[in-house]
């Protein structure tokens, strides 16, 4: 039993070594951070700004770099190391309006805060966190289940061969750390959430305690993960649905029922809690109502993946060639079209520029985006269902195709040896396991199976793509790593089962 939990503790070391080797060698971009959350963040470490506001002299920084070098590696980390000096003047306080909500300069402003306003600060934490969740699931799961410890980091380790590394343009957008990778930081603590309401065990006092306790690292994890990467509350999904069927199992059995409601319910008033001291940290962003991701501006600027994109008479609804002179279009910046609706909704048309300017990706925004939506759904109903049955179901293979496409060559050598490590050590931890506790099957994959399914629904509202991807990306990973598990778990067993009739 010790061996098992030693060796899911060297998968998550052998991975988070990978990790640092990977963001050293393939430096990024950090396309989701650069223009807003990263001076957001070290303004407020270096030069005390409230966190959600920008000091202008540090965004200026950063656009007189952007400006003179472009948007590079070099030049952002350039950037970053320029304004972490503390030696700019203090400028005006700025309202951040980058559209991807308060968690993401929150998490950064902590790990600069942690490991000093470097870049490098941002992976560093995000491996820290990943590790805490990775020793509360081992300390709660020791049975079969805890499997899916070295099985999470061995698919994580392949995932470094793929294009998320090896291309720097899709590396670019999904740095590991950044916003559009943080959504695999939540998948071990969804996962306790799912089996802690699932399990029917009744433990003692004494270990209850303890597994509230692992239960609210993992809690905290979570909700810091949804705060930063919104289109991931799907995680939340699969617990539900394991509170639902166990309480059909238990509706005979009234102490096991009203069990179940008080972990559920302690369970969510320890989410709320820690969701809410989390959204105190930012209240800037609180009072502009730009706590979460921008959802609706997603699922609408989505219809560009339809071929007759704008549909019909939309551009005669939407006018805004006076703002965006292009008007709804299917190429270039689909960010546009969103832009474009904002700029044609009703109430604008009595607004200064600088008031519709600063209502981007507001709330107001989105509610317009909501319309804009469901007015093009019962609109153009054929072209509705041809987009969500066909055409984004139809990326999210693509997408997952293309994450099989490994180019070794590019492949840091140490890295190389990572994984081949991290496959090694995987298939020791099935066969240990298998003589006293192989993973059940349907339970195993039947679990995968739910957050796969559950994690297609962010894809279906907005878009496939390999840098918004990731955990989509991870379950494929993981299947097809407990296929060879459960090809070396047979394979001991008929072994054990030969010797026993020799």
């Amino acid at each position: 039993m010790r061996l098992r939990s030693i060796l899911a503790i060297a998968s998550f070391l052998l991975y988070a070594t990978a990790a640092v080797v990977a963001v050293r060698q393939g430096p990024s971009i950090w396309a989701a951070e650069y223009s807003v959350s990263l001076p957001a963040a070290i303004s407020n470490v270096v030069y005390g700004v409230q966190l959600g506001l920008i000091d202008s002299n540090v965004l200026a920084e950063f656009q007189g770099t952007f400006n003179a070098e472009g948007v590079t590696p070099q030049s952002v980390e350039k950037a970053v190391d320029a304004a972490a000096r503390g030696d700019l003047r203090r400028g005006d306080k700025l309202t951040t309006t980058d559209g991807i909500g308060m968690g993401q300069v929150l998490f950064l402003a902590a790990a600069m805060r942690l490991f000093g306003p470097h870049l490098s600060s941002v992976s560093y934490c995000f491996l820290l966190l990943m590790g805490f969740s990775t020793l509360a699931f081992i300390g709660r799961y020791k049975d079969d289940r805890l499997i899916f410890v070295p099985l999470q980091f061995f698919a994580l380790t392949c995932m470094l061969l793929t294009p998320l590394l090896t291309d720097p343009g899709i590396r670019g957008q999904v740095t590991i750390g950044g916003n559009r990778f943080f959504g695999i930081l939540g998948i071990l603590p969804a996962l306790h959430l799912f089996f802690e309401l699932a399990d029917s065990a009744d433990p003692g006092r004494s270990e209850a305690r303890q597994n509230w306790a692992l239960l609210g690292v993992q809690l905290f994890i979570l909700a810091l993960t949804l705060l930063v990467r919104s289109a991931n509350a799907y995680m939340l999904l699969p617990a539900v649905c394991a509170g639902v069927f166990s309480a059909l199992r238990f509706r005979d059995d009234r102490t096991e029922r009203l069990r179940l409601y008080r972990k559920f319910g302690n369970a969510a008033i320890l989410g709320i809690v820690f969701t809410s001291i989390l959204i105190a940290c930012v209240p800037n962003y609180v009072k502009s109502g730009r706590i979460g991701g921008i959802l609706w501006h997603r699922a609408f600027v989505s219809f560009v993946m339809h071929p007759e994109w704008p549909f019909g008479n939309l551009r005669d609804v939407y006018q805004c060639t006076k703002y965006i002179p292009e008007g709804l279009q299917r190429n270039g910046n689909s960010d546009r079209n969103g832009h474009c609706i904002w700029w044609a909704y009703a109430p604008n048309q009595t607004r200064t520029e600088a008031e519709v300017q600063n209502g981007t990706y507001g709330p107001e925004y989105e509610t317009a985006l909501r319309r804009a939506v469901f007015y093009v759904i019962f609109s153009y109903p054929r072209q509705a269902l041809q987009l969500y049955f066909y055409y984004k179901p139809e990326h999210i293979l693509q997408t997952l195709k293309a994450a099989l496409d490994w180019q070794l060559e590019r492949v840091p050598p140490p890295i190389l040896f990572l994984v081949a490590w991290q496959a090694v050590l995987f298939v020791w931890f099935v066969v240990v396991s298998a003589a006293s506790t192989p993973f059940r099957v349907s339970t195993t994959f039947g679990t995968l199976a739910l957050f796969f399914l559950f994690s297609t629904a962010p894809q279906l509202v907005a878009w496939a793509s390999l840098w918004t991807s990731a955990d989509l990306i991870f379950y494929m990973y993981a299947a097809f790593a407990l296929l060879l598990g459960l090809a070396v778990q047979t394979a001991m067993r008929i072994w054990r089962a030969q010797l026993g009739s020799a």
